[in-house]
């Protein structure tokens, strides 16, 4: 029985949990910023719209609310990795597989990227759909002519899965 420790590329599989904290007042101050934005234009609107149609606060409150609980069902809770690809865990629903076939790259980006392509647009379907509280420490993942972002909680064991997954070492 070996008893060497296991690395990234030995081992079967991983669940990545995503980071939620922030890293800093300025990132809090962004996240915040932009989490009530997005808030205010996601739910809000149609919550106003309800509003301008029925002239009824409740129902415009309901419409928010559903809106909200809509996208809190499919938030991303974490992210396993196997031998068969990435698996997106959801509050509600079977888990989404992006098979490693179908991935071309795995890479950090910077706030901006994030904030631009991540959080504003396009707003449907969103590309980073976490309970993070951070514009730091997240990767974009391309796969099949589309993208996410998603920010595991360990981003050096992370950044070395992905490696041995997507730059295996060549077989003697």
């Amino acid at each position: 029985m070996s008893h060497e420790p296991k690395t990234p590329s030995s081992m079967v599989e991983m669940t990545f949990p995503p980071k939620v904290v922030t890293q800093g007042v300025f990132d809090a101050l962004l996240a915040t910023l932009f989490g009530l934005l997005l808030v205010a234009i996601l739910c809000g609107l149609p919550a106003v719209l309800v509003f301008l149609l029925t002239q009824s606060l409740i129902a415009a409150a309901a419409a928010f609310l559903v809106v909200y609980l809509g996208f809190l069902a499919f938030t991303v809770w974490s992210l396993s990795a196997s031998e068969r690809g990435l698996r997106l865990h959801r509050l509600f629903g079977a888990p989404r597989l992006i098979p490693w076939d179908q991935i071309t790259s795995v890479r950090e980006v910077g706030r901006e990227e994030l904030i631009l392509q991540g959080w504003l647009w396009p707003l449907f379907p969103p590309r980073e759909f976490t309970p993070c509280m951070s514009s730091m420490g997240h990767f974009r993942i391309d796969f099949d002519g589309r993208h996410l972002y998603y920010p595991p909680r360990d981003a050096d064991l992370f950044r070395q899965y992905m490696a041995s997954k997507l730059n295996p070492p060549p077989s003697a």
